[in-house]
């Protein structure tokens, strides 16, 4: 079983890769600061982290490439203020990467928003839920709202959807209260699908859009089965999960009623995750199915697992610390096999002789290895896998982050030392390599972001609901959840069904540019190096006798913005074709179309202000409030108003994003259409003046991560607004010998709850660390 997990593994590896973003809301003009960690996979060659962003139809709207440095990469991104709001999707992977499926990238949705502090906003809320039934009359109360007041004599327009299909259309106009009334009848639709409707108000160059899916008294529910172990044993006590989720693929919290024919044999009610437990004993010759109170949807639900009349199974039991399998053998056979193994390794076997019709307890040794989830499986006489099931073997993380502040509260623009300590369980210091971000409260949305310890406990595990986090589950609410999951294409069943094919597949050019250059009309290719430009040098890159070249990411690597260019000959198309790998383009497209971004639609009957994002909108600088006192020299820099573009090639944005500050004489580059204030004005950035040439080839930018600046009050006293929502970030920080790193920062202009969020792994075993502090600014 150790080598065939072994080859397995080989063959066919895991990246765990995850990604600490600083948080998942933010406003256009604001920068992603991101820390990347390997928590898998660490033996292929990871030189590269690709990151990208997408927008709600999939659509790659910023992509960059970092350096990785062993199981490290950090960089940022800024999200310029032409994109539009709503949700999209931050999702990363190696180049080792795209040899691996597509369901290993790191995806966090995200979400942003406008500086909406003027713009008109929407709220709206069904005024009788109850009558949410198909025929029945709907009224849907919107009220308008700009600022502290509400807005009156705004028109809008509303249109019914089914199924993304107009159905009704009709406009309205808010009243003297900002009100405005959407009145309909729940159209006669079938049961399976739902009514969307959607709004909009605009008022002169100002537009408030609204969004609300509704269901109705007899929208499905559906309901999966998962047995302990896999298997339903007819004529033994059997220890089930059950899973509820709507036809949207969200969680949903219901009463259920399991029946054979017309008799109850158990009242369920499903938790926040989908999930109920229960015990009975099923009987072959029965017909079970699920009923939901109240639906008027009486089409039975079906019970899915199917009941085996001679097979085994097995359930784990739980007593303090310890573990203990409960096997029942209805089989032929009287021998069987338990192991107990972590993803990557087989940790425990032990042969069982049970009569058939007997039962046997088997004391676990799963507490006596680190924290994880671990797989219990059953193995019959023959070798074969009977019942697998996966387990957490301890509740507490076995090392402590503490996160204390020097004081307990602080003022705005004051100077806050964070201690942050790590140790064993046995208080011995932690060595830890930690990422730590300080962001305004409200701008991590925890129900939605995904922590270092979701992704290294729960990434690796099959999926019935999108973006769902385990890691603020109660003991007894996990080992549900875990009952009904197994390691997605790791399973016991998989292993012992492949067939080793001796290699493991894996671009080795992908890290970098490969490509070939061929000749024209057949003629020998005279060419023996290409020479590629960039802003600081001139570089050689050999060629083959085949024509093919490869350009190393090392040679790639360059400030965000900085362009690299294979320079060809006047005349090099006449004699000449030349054709880049596309690694990581071909895989985006097999990500995209993988699932990996289907998250579904939930439910709502209200939107309200504030409560739609639930972010601090002020947060951020406004810009169109700063106003720069002296005059800066514009020598050699050409804008209109909204577009600049430089021919000096030396720019820089301070940390208030103003570009070429005269009070800062230092900061990051900017990054071509970067939106940036100069002189007053919000301009947008267009890098050098100096046109690309037709002989000029671009290549990626590997990008060297920006600093993040901090302000010093202390030294620079300032009375520009600071209206940063992220205070302080580090990708770095190790703790000493004591197993404690400290850092100082400033506070911003905005009052209110900081969270300070460390996030790493120790440095020895790389084994996850995550903590959370709060820092109040009055």
């Amino acid at each position: 079983m150790k080598r065939r997990l072994a080859i397995y593994q080989a063959e066919r590896p895991f990246c765990n890769l995850y990604v600490h973003l600083d948080k998942n809301n933010y406003l256009t003009n604001e920068s992603i600061w991101f820390k990347a960690y390997l928590l898998s996979g660490t033996d292929l060659q990871n030189k590269v982290l690709f990151v990208r962003v997408k927008d709600a139809d999939k659509k790659v709207v910023l992509s960059a490439q970092f350096p990785m440095y062993d199981v490290r990469a950090h960089g940022d991104i800024l999200l310029p203020d032409t994109l539009k709001e709503g949700e999209y999707f931050f999702y990363a992977f190696t180049n080792s990467m795209l040899n691996l499926p597509a369901g290993q990238v790191f995806v966090q949705k995200i979400r942003i928003f406008k500086n909406n502090a003027d713009n008109m906003e929407a709220e709206a809320g069904v005024t009788d839920s109850a009558k949410l039934r198909r025929g029945s009359p709907v009224d849907i109360l919107v009220k308008l709202k700009k600022g502290n007041r509400y807005v009156t004599d705004v028109k809008g327009s509303y249109r019914l959807l089914v199924d993304d299909k107009p159905v009704k259309a009709g406009k309205i106009t808010t009243n003297f209260l900002g009100e405005a009334f959407i009145s309909f009848t729940y159209p006669q639709i079938t049961d399976d699908q739902t009514l969307k409707v959607q709004a909009r108000f605009t008022k002169d160059d100002d537009v408030a859009d609204l969004n609300l899916n509704l269901r109705h008294e007899a929208s499905p529910v559906i309901v999966k089965v998962w047995p302990e172990g896999g298997h339903l044993v007819a004529g033994v006590d059997n220890h089930v999960v059950v899973e509820a989720g709507d036809n949207k693929g969200n969680p949903l919290p219901t009463a259920l009623i399991l029946k054979d024919g017309d008799k109850v044999m158990a009242r369920l009610q499903t938790n926040g995750y989908g999930i109920a437990q229960f015990n009975f004993i099923p009987q072959s010759i029965s017909q079970y199915h699920f009923e939901v109170p109240g639906n008027t949807n009486k089409t039975p639900i079906a019970f899915t697992a199917s009941i085996e009349p001679g097979a085994w199974s097995l359930q784990v039991i739980k007593a303090g610390n310890g573990f203990s399998a409960l096997i029942h053998n209805q089989s032929k056979s009287d021998s069987c096999t338990l192991v107990l193994r972590s993803y990557d390794e087989v940790l425990w076997r032990k042969m069982i002789l049970v009569e058939p019709g007997g039962s046997a307890h088997v004391d676990i040794p799963a507490a006596q290895y680190p924290r994880a989830v671990l797989s219990l499986a059953l193995f019959n006489s023959r070798g074969l896998v009977t019942a697998e099931r996966l387990l957490m073997n301890r509740q507490n993380e076995q090392i402590r982050i503490s996160v204390q502040t020097d004081k307990p509260g602080y003022g705005q623009r004051q100077k806050v030392k964070v201690t942050i300590s790590a140790e064993g369980e046995a208080g011995n210091p932690i060595l830890a390599n930690l990422s730590a971000a300080v962001v305004e409260k409200t701008r991590i949305s925890a129900e939605s972001y995904t922590t270092i310890l979701d992704n290294y406990y729960y990434k690796p595990l099959s999926r019935s609901f999108a973006d769902q986090h385990y890691s603020n589950a109660g003991a007894n609410d996990l080992d549900a959840i875990l009952t009904g999951k197994t390691w997605y294409g790791s399973d016991w069943a998989s292993i012992l069904n492949y067939k080793p094919k001796g290699y493991r597949k894996m671009f080795k050019s992908a890290d970098g540019v490969s490509g070939q250059i061929t000749s024209l009309k057949n003629k020998p290719l005279a060419l023996k190096s290409l020479i590629m430009l960039s802003k600081n040098s001139i570089d050689e890159i050999p060629l083959t006798p085949e024509g093919t070249f490869y350009i190393p990411p090392e040679s790639l690597t360059a400030q965000a913005g900085e362009k690299k260019y294979l320079m060809l000959n006047q005349d090099f198309y006449d004699k000449y074709a030349i054709k880049l790998n596309d690694y990581e383009g071909e895989y985006d497209n097999i990500v995209t179309y993988s699932g990996v971004f289907r998250f579904p639609d939930a439910y709502n009957t209200m939107v309200k202000l504030n409560d739609k994002t639930g972010i601090n909108l002020k947060g951020t600088i406004q810009l169109h409030e700063v106003k720069i006192q002296n005059q800066v020299k514009t020598l050699g820099l050409s804008f209109d108003g909204r577009d600049f573009t430089s021919k000096t090639c030396n720019d820089y944005v301070c940390l208030y994003n103003i570009l070429n500050c005269p009070n800062h004489k230092f900061g990051n580059p900017p990054v071509d259409g970067g939106i940036y204030t100069y002189q007053g004005h919000q301009v947008v950035y267009h890098g050098c003046a100096s046109q690309v040439q037709p002989n000029h080839f671009l290549l990626k930018n590997i990008s060297t991560p920006n600093n993040f600046i901090l302000p010093d009050y202390d030294k620079d006293p300032s009375n520009e607004p600071e209206l940063r929502s992220t205070v302080y970030w580090s990708p770095n920080l190790n703790t000493g010998k004591d197993g404690k790193v400290s850092f100082e920062f400033f506070t911003s202009d905005i009052k209110g709850d900081f969270t300070i969020m460390v996030q790493g792994v120790n440095a020895k075993t790389l084994r996850p660390v995550y903590a959370t502090g709060t820092l109040v600014v009055k």
